[in-house]
């Protein structure tokens, strides 16, 4: 009696800990893939759901499956657009940035998704995201995304130029982009992808100067936005004392 007493107990704490190891994240689909052309700017998007009841903190870490070396990859999710460098959502300070989502919330992929850049150049990119749950990371849900780039044959679109002048940068910057991107915002990254300077520029532009007084020597990343938000341009650049 006392042998089935302690099965049955077993039985059932292991139920427990399996209902309590099951996670309240899922994404749809998962597996994650896009296809498009080696002019792209590619946002593979799937809906994050939590059929948890209560809110909870979330972040995410990025790995690299199979990219490209011509190509750039970044991770955007509800708070923002993360510098190709980022493989956590880090803030000023190296400070992780978690982002909320509600008891019973599914978030859509335009605002949780990942942004393939293939550069002109064809092949097939894939990266592991693991979004968890800051006060339990077991709590999680982790996917590969993928994008496949093609040559095709409809002729080449007009290409986005950027111009930064000069080039190692002192504290002034004059930056000038091709009429076909009109930059709303400037988003400044340092090498480990933290988000050091962001310039709202009121209006889009395709000319502006950005003061760049406060960063300390060593290359940068530019990300320029359009008005609605979108990526139009990117630059490195190297800032010089």
């Amino acid at each position: 009696m006392k042998r089935i007493l302690t099965l049955v107990l077993l039985s059932a704490f292991s139920s427990f800990t399996i209902l309590q190891a099951q996670s309240t994240l899922s994404l749809d689909p998962c597996p994650l893939s896009e296809s498009g052309n080696i002019w792209d700017l590619a946002k593979v998007k799937g809906d994050l759901s939590h059929s948890g009841s209560t809110d909870i903190e979330l972040a995410w870490i990025r790995s690299m499956v199979d990219i490209p070396s011509e190509w750039t990859t970044s991770v955007c999710d509800p708070n923002l657009c993360y510098a190709p460098f980022s493989d956590e959502p880090l803030g000023p300070g190296d400070v992780l940035e978690p982002f909320t989502i509600m008891a019973g919330q599914t978030i859509s992929g335009e605002q949780m998704y990942v942004q393939f850049q293939p550069n002109t150049t064809p092949g097939t990119g894939s990266v592991m995201l693991k979004i968890y749950e800051i006060a339990n990371p077991n709590n999680s849900v982790e996917c590969e995304f993928s994008f496949s780039a093609v040559a095709t044959s409809t002729g080449d679109p007009e290409l986005v130029t950027v111009s930064l002048q000069p080039n190692p940068v002192g504290d002034r910057v004059r930056v000038v982009t091709s009429s076909n991107a009109p930059v709303r915002q400037v988003q400044l990254y340092n090498l480990v992808g933290k988000l050091v300077k962001q310039v709202d520029l009121g209006s889009a532009v395709n000319a502006f100067d950005l003061d760049l007084t406060e960063l300390q020597e060593g290359m940068y990343f530019a990300r320029m936005l359009n008005a609605s938000g979108e990526l139009v341009a990117s630059k490195r650049f190297n800032k010089l004392q």
